[in-house]
């Protein structure tokens, strides 16, 4: 469960009733300078303040008109509201509500905020009228403008046409604020494209849609991992509520997450759900002493709908030899970083991908070489950065060469094949070939013969003197120094050796009777050996609670009959406590495997975790150790 917090559509917003430029300079200051010092609120810096306040203000005024529904039933009702950017604007007027009938309102807010920016002010004003409207009847229908005053002017807001279709069920208390809040609240997927090819990545938000609402706290569940997707989720540490549209109309929503998705394989893939638990302030109707609108909270679960993408297989048309997988846009490019310098010197060759698309999930090109220059493993250089339209950035492979010989040496040209999802193309970028100058080292085998091909001098090499002769097919072999082994050192020593060995075996042989004879000690190493398997076989089954739980306890009972030569029948954690301070055991080593067999048996009836097994464990062997010491 992610913990977001609390978010607030609106800002500082609180009711008025009837209030002059000056009171509302001095009570939105009331609300913004909340924790300042005491510094802040002198005379002189508060006279400052309202004078920038009132210096910079609005330099547009607006008065818009929004609804909360476009569609509805003939017997639901909507929300209609008029704001006003500018504290100045007065005179405001109705249009005739003719179509609809006015349950609810007017109820008046104002937001106030302030702010000072590299020493400018910045002042956000709005006001705001609200009311409940039922229609008449069914139709088309088109509010008029609402209209205010400003410096003699009159401003119109824009005109709203709501549609009334046929009645809808509602439950049977339209106003009961959990049906409130479920009409003004949705959890939405966008995806930026579900017909995508293999490879191409795509990219997911998770929104939360609020209508007239505030939401106090909410917990989100975040998905699981995306099945038949590469996925990276995309930093969103604090969302904010914008504007936008839900079914043609306004909205506030916020993004709660972000993720980009690239498809594995064709077919069906499925984008998983989000869910969150909520708190959201509905509106009474009502206001308090102070005139603020008194709100409910009550508590919302949301899940967002499942999304389905079919993921198209990339064409067959047109596939080159090399393609290993690219989508996207992508440049190429192979150099090195000298062309001319000695033998034993190292140069690097570099391979390049750069652009956008699949990045990291392809491979690049392999170069070759001619034998005699030395090529290491190449060391791959990433810089990717992921974005809402998949990964971009660059990928490199550089290949550390060194030459032995002197002379020149080409590295042929490679090539880059990609699909590009826009075009639906398939495009392939060659390399130039690579000369490499050695100018200094060890010269290859001269000959009048020389030639130069597939990269590398190749020469024809002369047989002189007797540097070359014919390999021979048989042969005829004598020692050099001939003996007798008969009469030697070792013919003697293999001679007397059973007269030795006999009766060693013979004494081996009851000596293993004797021991054989004492039960005792044959206990005493049966027992031993048995802890030793059911620690083994504990350890096997760290994870599986029933089994390891079993074999621990089984090897301590092992390890008890071994040192203090009882049955199992007669071991209790009573008896083992007498027994031992019996043996004049310490009591912390007492203590310590008592606690282990507690475990055991407590474990038979609660949950166990992996960390908590691993930790049993270690105590059983620290607690057999430690009886080791006093026994």
């Amino acid at each position: 469960m992610k913990r977001i917090g609390s978010l607030r559509v609106s800002s500082t917003k609180y009711q008025v009733q009837s209030m002059g430029l000056k009171e509302l300079i001095v009570k939105s200051i009331q609300y913004q300078l909340q924790g300042l010092t005491s510094n802040c609120l002198n005379p002189f810096y508060f006279l400052l303040f309202t004078f920038f306040v009132t210096t910079f203000g609005f330099s547009q005024v607006e008065l818009t008109a929004r609804t909360s529904k476009k569609t509805l039933g003939e017997n639901q009702r909507f929300r209609l509201e008029y704001n006003i950017n500018n504290q100045e604007a007065d005179n405001f007027k109705l249009p005739n509500f003719k179509n609809f009938k006015v349950v609810q309102g007017p109820s008046q807010s104002v937001s106030n905020s302030y702010s000072i920016i590299n020493g400018k002010a910045q002042s956000t004003f709005s006001k705001t009228y609200s009311y409940i409207l039922e229609p008449i009847g069914k139709g088309t229908f088109t509010l008029e403008p609402a209209s205010i005053e400003y410096q003699g002017k009159k401003i119109e807001s824009n005109t709203i046409t709501v549609h009334v279709v046929d009645a809808v069920d509602l439950p049977k208390d339209p106003n009961d604020p959990n049906y409130i809040a479920s009409q003004n609240i949705k959890m939405v997927v966008t995806i930026s494209d579900e017909n995508p090819y293999v490879g191409e990545p795509i990219y997911a938000e998770y929104r939360l849609y609020v209508n007239q609402l505030a939401i106090n706290s909410f917990d989100v569940d975040t998905p699981p991992n995306y099945e038949g997707f590469w996925s990276q989720v995309l930093d969103n540490k604090n969302p904010q509520f914008q504007d936008g549209k839900y079914k043609g109309e306004m909205w506030k929503y916020a993004v709660l997450h972000k993720v980009v998705l690239i498809p594995q394989r064709n077919g069906e893939l499925t984008v998983n759900p989000m869910s969150a638990d909520l708190v959201v302030g509905v509106p009474t109707g009502r206001g308090d002493f102070f005139g603020n609108m008194i709100t409910r909270n009550v508590s919302q679960r949301l899940v967002s709908d499942k999304k389905i993408i079919k993921v198209k297989s990339l064409p067959l048309e047109g596939k080159p030899l090399d393609f290993t997988g690219a989508v996207g846009d992508y440049s190429y490019e192979v150099n090195t970083s000298r062309s001319v310098f000695k033998a034993n010197e190292s140069a690097q060759i570099k391979v390049k991908v750069s652009g956008k698309g699949n990045l990291k999930l392809f491979e690049l090109p392999n170069i070759v070489t001619p034998k005699e220059l030395e090529v290491y493993d190449p060391e791959r250089k990433e810089q990717v950065t992921v974005t809402t339209t998949g990964l971009t950035g660059s990928i490199q492979n550089d290949y550390t060469v060194v030459p032995q010989f002197k002379g020149k040496f080409k590295v042929p040209a490679t090539s880059f094949s990609y699909f590009n999802p826009t075009d639906k193309k398939y495009h392939t970028i060659t390399s130039d070939e690579i000369l490499l100058d050695v100018t200094e080292g060890k010269d290859l085998a001269t000959s009048l013969g020389a030639d130069y091909s597939n990269g590398a001098l190749k020469q024809t090499v002369k047989a002189t003197g007797n540097d070359f002769r014919y390999v021979h097919t048989s042969t005829v072999l004598e020692p050099i120094e001939k003996s007798e082994f008969y009469k030697t050192k070792l013919f003697y020593i293999l001679l007397l050796l059973p007269l030795v060995i006999l009766p060693l075996g013979v004494f081996t042989s009851k000596k293993q009777r004797e021991l054989s004879r004492d039960i005792s000690r044959n206990k005493l190493r049966k027992a031993d050996k048995l802890t030793k398997k059911y620690l083994a076989s504990a350890k096997k089954e760290l994870g599986n609670k029933t089994t390891f739980y079993s074999s621990l306890e089984k090897a301590l009972h092992n390890y008890l009959k071994a040192k203090l030569q009882v049955e199992t029948t007669d071991i209790s954690k009573d008896s083992i406590a007498e027994m031992l301070t019996k043996k004049e055991v310490s009591k912390e080593a007492i203590t310590q495997f008592i606690e282990v067999f507690s475990a055991c048996e407590f474990a038979r009836y609660a949950a166990s975790s992996d960390e908590k097994m691993k930790e049993d464990f270690d105590k059983a062997k620290q607690a057999i150790t430690e009886l080791d010491k006093n026994l």
